[in-house]
């Protein structure tokens, strides 16, 4: 159970860690007004060891080139898991947002669908072969991007974080998430599943802390050339104008 006395920690390569200038924020529950937690706060310094990390991870390939079928097993393995700990994380997201429990379990449940059913996309086709003159063979194949920035509302939050991470996670990219500020908490239990259902440490990475801080770090950051974004329309067109300039 989260307590004020807890601090909530950035996920960076594999480790909790605080934040590089040790500045946090608090959690408050919804419901009381209490304070949950104390949660790292990222700054530009924060976000640079999570997108360094994710980087690493990606060009080692211990999960880039791992074996489509070998990806989409333990992406089956993380939606398993988080369905087994559901109502500890649930328990987390209810208090953090407020919602009714058996609500936040059941949308926890959802979040490990998710998982599941991005793991196939492991294993679909990848390519096309094109019509071509006599002696040469065509074809078209994706790769994964590099490092994915992922930036999620407070509405669902376990479920969104799901959502966006697992796609980019089951076709080789690796990930830097930064989830609402309002709703921070659950978070940390699906970086932690992630190593059990043995993604590589860098592969996936939470930063905690605001928009117009750690969000616009992320998405002005050189190094993360694909982003996924839910919010406002206004922080949408300010995500568009900074993330432009990186083309």
């Amino acid at each position: 159970m989260v307590v004020a006395s807890q601090t909530t920690l950035h996920f960076i390569d594999g480790v909790e860690v605080t934040s590089a200038s040790g500045r946090t924020f608090q959690a408050i529950e919804p419901g009381t007004g209490q304070v949950l937690a104390e949660v790292a706060f990222g700054e530009a310094e924060d976000v640079e060891r999570a997108v360094a990390a994710a980087r690493r991870a990606f060009e080692a390939g211990s999960w880039s080139r791992l074996g489509p079928s070998e990806r989409a097993k333990r992406m089956r393995r993380l939606g398993e898991l988080i369905h087994e700990h559901a109502d500890e994380i649930g328990a987390v997201e209810s208090r953090d947002t407020g919602k009714p429990l058996a609500q936040a379990i059941g949308e926890v449940h959802v979040g490990a669908d998710f998982c599941t059913y991005f793991a196939g996309h492991a294993e679909l086709p990848d390519g096309r072969t094109y019509p071509a003159d006599a002696g040469y063979f065509v074809y078209s194949r994706r790769v994964p991007y590099g490092v994915v920035g992922a930036i999620s509302p407070w509405n669902y939050p376990f479920l969104l974080a799901c959502w966006k991470t697992a796609p980019a996670l089951a076709v080789g990219n690796s990930v830097v998430l930064k989830m609402a500020e309002q709703t921070p908490l659950s978070t940390s239990w699906l970086a932690r599943l992630t190593l059990e259902a043995g993604l590589p440490a860098g592969v996936f990475n939470v930063v905690h802390g605001d928009g117009p801080t750690t969000g616009a770090a992320l998405v002005a950051h050189p190094h993360v050339p694909k982003l996924t974004f839910t919010g406002s329309t206004a922080s949408a067109g300010a995500v568009f104008q900074q993330a432009s300039r990186n083309g």
